[in-house]
C-alpha cells in the first residue's frame, strides 16, 4: 500500500524594501509648526504563512507631514520606540506569542516640508520568514509601543523631534498545515494473505514526522479497497478486491476508515481536532486487512491518502 501526502497551505507575498534610517539633511529655521496629518499611522500587513518560508511585505503607506508656518524645514523620519532608541526589529504580539517585523521605507527619508504646505514619506512593513519560522495562527498587533518621529535635520534625538504620532502594525498568521512525506511509503501485505484469506490481525504501520500546523487541525483519510490488476472477470464466491481498515491519530485527533468493496473511494474525517498549534508533531497510521470471501490470485494495490487540515 502506498501513502500519498496531501497538504493544504496559504500563500504569501514577497516584495523589496529598504531599512528606515536617518539621512543627513540641512536644518532650517521655522520647524516648529509641523504635524503628522491624520494622527495615528496604521499598517495591516495582511496574511502571513510561516510554513511557506517566504517574506511578506505590506502595501505602502504614505505619511503626510504638514507645515503651518511660513518657513520651509528639512526633516528626516523614523519609526521607533523612543526618539533616540533604535529598534530595527520590532514586535507584534498575540498574548505570549511574538511576531517580529521591520518598518521600512519606500521613499527618501530626508526631505523638505515647504512653508504652509505638505511633504510625505512612504513606508511599509516586512515580515521576514527567517525571523518567524513558526507561529500560532491569529491576529498579531503592535500598538502603543512605536511612534513615527519627524526630526529637524538628521539628528535622532529628543530635542530634534518636531512632530510625532502613534504607529500601529497588525498582521494575521494564517491557519495552515505542512505534512512531510511518510516515514514508510509502501505497506506490503503479501505475507498477511494465506490460501486466499486475509489475516485481519496483521497490522502494518506508517507515520509522518515533523508535522507543523499553526492551529488545531483535523485529520482525514481517503481510500478505495485494494484492487486486482488486471481485474479480470468476476468469479462467484471469490473477491477481486481486498477491503482494509486504517486508523490514524494526530495529537488527540483520531479517525478510522473502512473500505467497502465496490463502493469506490471512502473518506473519513476526525470528529475532533488536535489540541493546539504544533511544530514537529507526528501522525501515526495503522492498517490491517478486513475479512471477506476468498481472494482471487493476483497483484492488488491501492492508495491511502492522509490529509491534515487546519481549523478555523
Amino acid at each position: 500500500m502506498r501513502a500519498r501526502i496531501m497538504t493544504r497551505t496559504m500563500g504569501a507575498l514577497a516584495l523589496a524594501g529598504l531599512f528606515i534610517a536617518t539621512v543627513a539633511g540641512e536644518a532650517r529655521a521655522g520647524c516648529n509648526d509641523l504635524g503628522i496629518v491624520g494622527g495615528t499611522v496604521t499598517i495591516d500587513a495582511g496574511s502571513f504563512n510561516p510554513l511557506l518560508g517566504s517574506d511578506l511585505n505590506s502595501a505602502n503607506r504614505t505619511i503626510f507631514i504638514s507645515n503651518s508656518g511660513p518657513g520651509s524645514c528639512n526633516v528626516s523620519a523614523l519609526i521607533r520606540e523612543a526618539p533616540a532608541v533604535a529598534n530595527p526589529v520590532k514586535e507584534m504580539k498575540k498574548g505570549a506569542d511574538t511576531l517580529s517585523y521591520r518598518a521600512l521605507s519606500a521613499s527618501p527619508l530626508s526631505f523638505t516640508v515647504p512653508g504652509n504646505g505638505q511633504a510625505s514619506v512612504t513606508v511599509f512593513v516586512r515580515i521576514e520568514a527567517a525571523l518567524n519560522p513558526f507561529l500560532p495562527a491569529g491576529l498579531y498587533e503592535d500598538a502603543g509601543i512605536n511612534e513615527v518621529y519627524i526630526y529637524e535635520g538628521n539628528t535622532a534625538s529628543d530635542a530634534a523631534v518636531r512632530a510625532q504620532a502613534p504607529f500601529v502594525a497588525t498582521a494575521t498568521v494564517a491557519a495552515a498545515c505542512d505534512l512531510p512525506p511518510p516515514d514508510v511509503a509502501t505497506l506490503d501485505f503479501s505475507s498477511a494473505i494465506s490460501n486466499g484469506l486475509a489475516n485481519t490481525g496483521a497490522v502494518l504501520s506508517s507515520g509522518f514526522s515533523g508535522v507543523r500546523c499553526t492551529s488545531p487541525a483535523s485529520i482525514t483519510l481517503t481510500a478505495d479497497a485494494l484492487r486486482r490488476s488486471p481485474s479480470g472477470a468476476p468469479v462467484a464466491g471469490f473477491d477481486n478486491f481486498i477491503n482494509f481498515r486504517a486508523e490514524a491519530s494526530f495529537d488527540g485527533a483520531n479517525v478510522v476508515l473502512e473500505t467497502e468493496g465496490d463502493s469506490g473511494d471512502e473518506t473519513a474525517t476526525s470528529a475532533g481536532q488536535s489540541s493546539a498549534a504544533t511544530s514537529g508533531g507526528s501522525v501515526v497510521v495503522d492498517v490491517n486487512l478486513m475479512a471477506g470471501n476468498p481472494i482471487l490470485a493476483g497483484a492488488y494495490s491501492g492508495v491511502l491518502t492522509v490529509a491534515v487540515d487546519p481549523g478555523p
